[in-house]
């Protein structure tokens, strides 16, 4: 096959350029028309409507705050007993954080099993661990105080 030459299918570049169409564009491509009573559903079997005035479909129930605050302040009593450990001081931090903890735990669990609400594993969890952080932040405040002397208020010797 040879090259195509200048006399051949290509333009010559130093020539006019080509001429673009004038006048009037043509009018645009028209939609499908539809038939004149329009569309219709399908019609359902009897017996699968909900009955008139049926609001929806219910919402699922909802979680507890309760509980969620609960895991949230026996996790930071938790970890609040973890800087007491380095500071030696935040022990009485963590015993109030986990007793909060504990009651809301409790208080959520009783609502739970009384309502439709959701939540009760994040109940349990604020259950045990701030029963945990409030036991090893009694036993941290217990420590510190006979083997260290160090009473966080002041009131020591």
């Amino acid at each position: 096959m040879s090259s195509p030459t200048s006399s051949d299918s290509w333009p010559d570049p130093s020539g006019p350029p080509p001429q673009l169409p004038t006048g009037p564009l043509p009018p645009p491509p028209t939609a499908p028309s539809y038939p004149a009573g329009g569309y219709r559903a399908a019609p359902l079997p009897p017996g699968n409507l909900p009955p008139p005035g049926y609001g929806g479909f219910p919402t699922p129930p909802g979680r507890s705050g309760l509980a969620v605050a609960s895991m949230v302040v026996s996790i930071v009593s938790a970890a609040t007993l973890v800087c007491g450990l380095c500071a030696g001081f935040f022990w009485f931090v963590s015993i109030a954080g986990g007793v909060v903890g504990l009651v809301l735990g409790a208080v959520a669990r009783r609502r739970i099993t009384e309502s439709a609400e959701s939540g009760g594993g994040m109940a349990l969890t604020g259950i045990v661990v701030g029963a945990i952080a409030a036991g090893l932040g009694l036993l941290l405040g217990l420590l510190s105080v006979v083997f260290l002397g160090f009473f966080p208020f002041g009131a020591g010797a």
